[in-house]
């Protein structure tokens, strides 16, 4: 019987599709996996090894057999192990998702933003419109986008040196997690951050105060091209880290312009972004932001030192931070 499957299935004019089913079904069922033991807090549980009874009582599940299912989906996955009645952690997924914050935080918006736009992209093709997503997403996009920062901490540490004290404006803040880096270079660098989202600027202030860097920056909710927080100052550094692309080819020109006026005579424009090319990750980000009110394709990196030089800058300089697609660039005034 087995061998006549087989033998049907090898037939089929589509076997080669058939037979990625089983990755796809990898692929879901790991995010289902994944954001349930995010949500429910199973994998902080299971930190600890656990049998099915603790595990009930420390997540207060009441649906036993639904949670007896997703640990079995956790042990199929090889994220967890199930050893004499004791679940525990195994994989290296599950292992990170108790503690890391910003990859959990990605898991979350791919399951719920990117998710959404799966099964909405066909209405949005035919009716030449966009999700709205930005007003329940910010805070959760500000935290997945820290995902990045140890690249973007080597661009900071690479450009910015220990000199003079620095006024620095950080605009589309998210998370303010780049800040204690400034300070850390000098002590005595401070400055403005600043981001239009109210949930990613209320993270920004309560990690001011994690950081203990309250007395160098302060946090203020503004939009960068008509602001009314920094009327009538100039910076020394203006920065933007992976947020140029909630700017239209209009909007970012004008944009690189309002910057070119707030830097002092040799001040520095860092900016880091993905870029459009045909990598798989360039492609995929192109595809949601495309897909959501607010947001814009990725821009070509020419595109980008075209309207620097457009702006007045005087010279642009861009580097390579993860592959041909992750770029950082320095505009000097």
């Amino acid at each position: 019987m087995l061998f006549r499957s087989m033998k049907n299935l090898l037939a089929s004019k589509d076997v080669w599709a058939q037979l990625q089913i089983g990755g796809i079904m990898k692929f879901q069922g790991s995010l289902i996996f994944y954001h349930a033991g995010i949500e429910t807090g199973l994998f902080k549980i299971l930190e600890k090894p656990s049998t099915l009874e603790e595990v009930i009582r420390e997540s207060n599940i009441s649906n036993t057999q639904l949670l007896s299912s997703l640990l079995d989906m956790g042990c199929a996955l090889k994220e967890i192990s199930c050893r004499k009645g004791l679940y525990r952690l195994k994989g290296s997924m599950a292992r990170a998702l108790a503690a890391n914050v910003p990859l959990a935080a990605l898991v979350s918006e791919t399951v719920r933003y990117h998710g959404d736009v799966a099964q909405n992209l066909d209405s949005f093709l035919a009716g030449n419109t966009k999700g709205d997503y930005l007003k329940d997403f910010g805070g959760v996009i500000a935290e997945s986008s820290r995902i990045l920062e140890p690249i973007i901490k080597a661009f900071i540490y690479h450009t910015v040196k220990k000199k003079a004290p620095l006024t620095i404006l950080e605009f589309g803040c998210g998370a303010g997690e780049y800040l204690k880096y400034y300070v850390d270079i000098n002590g005595n660098n401070g400055g403005i951050a600043l981001d239009k989202d109210t949930s990613a600027a209320a993270i920004a202030r309560q990690k001011l105060r994690e950081n203990n860097i309250e007395a160098n920056f302060t946090v203020a909710q503004d939009n960068i091209i008509h602001p009314e927080t920094i009327q009538g100052k100039t910076f020394d550094v203006v920065t933007s880290f992976s947020n140029i692309y909630y700017f239209s080819d209009e909007e970012r020109l004008r944009l690189f312009r309002a910057i070119h006026a707030l830097l002092n005579r040799n001040g520095r424009f860092m900016l880091v972004t993905a870029f459009k090319t045909s990598h798989l990750s360039s492609a995929y980000y192109d595809l949601i932001f495309s897909a959501t009110e607010g947001l814009y394709p990725l821009p070509r990196v020419n595109d980008i030192v075209r309207d620097l030089k457009k702006a007045g800058f005087s010279r642009v300089k861009v580097v390579n931070l993860f592959g041909d697609y992750f770029k950082g660039v320095v505009a000097y005034r």
